[in-house]
């Protein structure tokens, strides 16, 4: 889970599951779809009933076709793999996308993409050469893009380019 704290005029974000903060290795999601084929949310009731509402289904269709009941805790579903991945993983021309995005469960919102996850550095491998994730670069072709290649040398200790 993603933890935002404020002082000030600034921010940072502090990420639980790794334990740390993870401002400097943020990156912009490039919709590889990595994170979408190695998990599959847990949800509670709660966004299971957001998510059958979204797709205009009845709770108990919603769980019978979409989730399976999650052995360890009750009231806790997993959402099911489909052609290796989340059920609602959708790709199209190389990018992946959500068929759920404005109601995705809550592990899915708290996700950032960055260069200290190891789903982001092999999605960034997987649009790029399959070696290294630098190749990546010239998909971020936004006003950032400088400062964004700049930033990611930096972290990989590469030497800059100009």
């Amino acid at each position: 889970m993603r933890i935002i704290l404020h002082a000030a005029e600034s921010q940072r974000s502090f990420d639980t599951g790794l334990g740390r903060f993870t401002d400097e290795e943020a990156i912009p999601c490039f919709r590889c779809g990595v994170c979408c084929r190695r998990w599959q949310p847990l949800i509670g009731r709660d966004e299971a009933e957001r998510l059958a509402s979204f797709l205009g289904l009845p709770l108990q269709a919603f769980l019978a076709g979409y989730a399976r009941p999650y052995p360890l805790a009750e009231e806790r579903y997993q959402l099911l793999e489909r052609e290796g991945g989340c059920t609602f993983l959708r790709e199209e021309d190389g990018r992946a996308g959500c068929a759920v995005h404005e109601a995705r469960p809550q592990a899915c919102r708290d996700w950032d993409a960055s260069l200290s996850r190891r789903e982001c550095l092999d999605g960034l491998r997987k649009l790029g050469d399959g070696r290294d994730p630098v190749a990546v670069l010239p998909l971020f072709d936004g006003p950032e893009a400088p400062a964004f290649v700049r930033h990611l040398r930096r972290l990989r200790r590469l030497p800059p380019t100009e």
